[in-house]
This record gives structure tokens, C-alpha cells and sequence, in this order.
């Protein structure tokens, strides 16, 4: 038999939580009205979340705000469609004009500053919000480190390029 606080573990559907319970004997125990045998009953005192660590405190509300920002983004694209070919799935916010952009994570904002950015987006599927993108950049320009590290482009005005940068970044950091 356990005694007076001492913990105990509670299971439940996907986590086992610590507990702290109090055995009291019965009123029916106490009459007599049972024999011999004692009956007890287990009184809640605490759950023991205060024990819980730091890193399992973060994980639970990580987990819990990624839930309620999916759930905010699915409720504003419920019953919308892609503005160019009319597609339901996958569905994502495009910034029509990307200078005018305050940031892509809206989502936790409060409702009135999420609408006055979201007024500026249009909704897009994936494939036509990647095509839109795609085609909003100028592509390969030669004598630049993206050209060398994105395109693979080994000319000679890339890689005098990568080779300053590198210049650059170690007189910076005095790094060799």
C-alpha cells in the first residue's frame, strides 16, 4: 500500500504524468461495515508538471503554437483557390509586390495588422507561386559568388569572384 504523498505515475493516452496522492480510508471502512479488510481511496494533491524540464516545456509549446498557426492558415484558405489556374491543393500566400513585404509569418500576428499584409498577397498554388518566383529572378549573372555556388558556373569571372569573397572574408575575420 502507498503512503500518505507519495508519488505515483498516471498514464494517460500518450504520456505518463508524475502524481502526488493521498491514500484516505473510506467512511464504509471506518463503520466497520467491511470486515477485516481496509478500503482506501487515492485523493489527487498535485501533478508534478512543476518538475517538468525546460526542454520539455519548449517542445510542448513549440508543438502547440505550430498547431494553432496551421490552424489560423488553414481557416483563412478554407474555400479559396489559386488565382491562375484555379487549384486547391497546396495552396500558399504570394506577395504581389515583394518590396511592399513586411514578413511571410503573419500568421501569429493580431487580426488586424495579419489583414492589412495579407490584402497585399494574392493565393497561389505551390507550382505557381515556385513558376512566379522562379521568373521574378534575373537567373544567372555571371561574375557573382551566386552564379559559382547556385549555378555551377566555373568561367573565369565567377571563380574571381568566389576568390575575392574569400579574400574579403578572411582579411574580415582574420581567419586563413
Amino acid at each position: 500500500m502507498r503512503g500518505h504523498g507519495e508519488a505515483v505515475k498516471l498514464r494517460t493516452f500518450d504520456q505518463t504524468i508524475p502524481i502526488v496522492v493521498r491514500l484516505v480510508r473510506t467512511p464504509a471502512c471506518d463503520a466497520g461495515n467491511l470486515g477485516s479488510t481496509p478500503s482506501y481511496r487515492m485523493v489527487l494533491l498535485r501533478l508534478h508538471s512543476m518538475n517538468r524540464t525546460y526542454q520539455d516545456r519548449r517542445e510542448y509549446m513549440r508543438k502547440y503554437q505550430s498547431q494553432w498557426i496551421q490552424k489560423r492558415r488553414k481557416e483563412y484558405l478554407a474555400g479559396k483557390a489559386c488565382v491562375n489556374c484555379g487549384s486547391l491543393e497546396r495552396l500558399e500566400i504570394d506577395h504581389i509586390d515583394p518590396k511592399q513585404k513586411v514578413s511571410h509569418r503573419v500568421w501569429s500576428w493580431s487580426e488586424s495588422r495579419r489583414i492589412i499584409e495579407l490584402q497585399k498577397c494574392q493565393i497561389l498554388c505551390h507550382s505557381c507561386h515556385k513558376e512566379k518566383t522562379r521568373s521574378s529572378y534575373p537567373g544567372l549573372i555571371h561574375g557573382t559568388t551566386n552564379a559559382y555556388d547556385h549555378y555551377g558556373c566555373r568561367c573565369q569571372l565567377c571563380r574571381r569572384a568566389v576568390a575575392d569573397s574569400r579574400a574579403d572574408y578572411r582579411a574580415r575575420t582574420g581567419k586563413r
